[in-house]
């Protein structure tokens, strides 16, 4: 399940809004901002692990 959710959040998605965002504000920004996402993953598994 674990693979899964990382798979389908995590590295399928990923090309996709950091296209989206560096169409957006440029590319060097978007290499600035996307990773930022990592810490929204890391909540959620914490939240996960707790619950």
């Amino acid at each position: 399940m674990l693979t899964i959710t990382y798979n389908l959040l995590g590295t399928a998605p990923g090309p996709f809004f950091t296209g989206f965002v560096a169409d957006r504000v440029g590319l060097l920004g978007a290499l600035q901002v996307v990773p930022l996402v990592s810490l929204l993953a890391a909540a959620a598994f914490v939240s996960g692990k707790r619950r």
